[in-house]
């Protein structure tokens, strides 16, 4: 009976100090973040992006006004950053995001109907404006593989015309081919890992449930319904 009673002891001993221990850790390993200034400009900032504009190995900061400049932030040091022009008169509410379009090696931006071409020369040139991208205003831009042939596509929202994902054609320049996935929602957006599913982070969510044409099945407060994307092409400026 003693040995027993030792024994479940032993038990609630250890699982005590194993819950102390996990405790500790969980608040040991908890980050503390330090505060560095880049810059103080623009106002109504979005269309952000971390990425190397410059190809030197780090990374930089892309970030705009509404409807308004953008800049590429030089990273130097955690308080050391040069501000480069990027473009002007941007097309776009705060949704912007930054990757190589073109495939030409070089970070561009895509910040609501237009895209801006890196011309190699970042810290000299302001990049190419080409006004023929995605949606005007656009409240949230992710770059993604929504179809999954392993090429970039670009999904757009706006609480104002609505949600859509667009095909990039072989040359950029060209009409980007844009697919209607849903009616206008405000919120922020996100692609999950697989190519075959995607979904909006909110109250309204889409899920992929056909891969060739692609298919949606809408959810808001637990109903779903399901939706198909029409294509089009964007002659211009929504």
């Amino acid at each position: 009976m003693f040995s027993s009673r030792r024994r479940s002891f032993s038990h609630l001993f250890i699982v005590v100090l194993a819950a102390f221990v996990f405790c500790s850790v969980a608040y040991a390993e908890f980050p503390e973040f330090e505060y560095h200034l880049i810059d103080k400009v623009g106002s109504r900032m979005g269309q952000t992006s971390l990425v190397d504009v410059d190809k030197d190995g780090d990374l930089d900061w892309i970030a705009g006004c509404n409807g308004g400049t953008i800049w590429w932030f030089e990273y130097k040091g955690p308080d050391s950053w040069v501000r480069h022009l990027l473009g002007q008169k941007t097309p776009t509410d705060v949704g912007g995001t930054a990757f190589d379009v073109d495939g030409d090696g070089w970070v561009d931006q895509v910040s609501g109907a237009a895209w801006y071409r890196n011309t190699a020369k970042p810290r000299e040139q302001e990049f190419i404006k080409y006004p023929n991208a995605v949606i005007e205003r656009s409240h949230d831009i992710v770059s993604a593989d929504i179809d999954g042939d392993g090429k970039i596509d670009i999904l757009a929202m706006s609480d104002r015309s609505g949600l859509f994902w667009y095909k990039i054609p072989a040359d950029p320049t060209r009409t980007w081919i844009e697919h209607r996935i849903g009616g206008p929602v405000h919120g922020g957006s996100t692609q999950r890992a697989q190519p075959t599913s995607m979904a909006m982070v909110m109250s309204t969510w889409f899920a992929q449930i056909s891969g060739s044409r692609i298919s949606m099945e809408k959810g808001l407060n637990g109903q779903s319904t399901k939706t198909s994307t029409s294509a089009s092409r964007r002659p211009g400026f929504h």
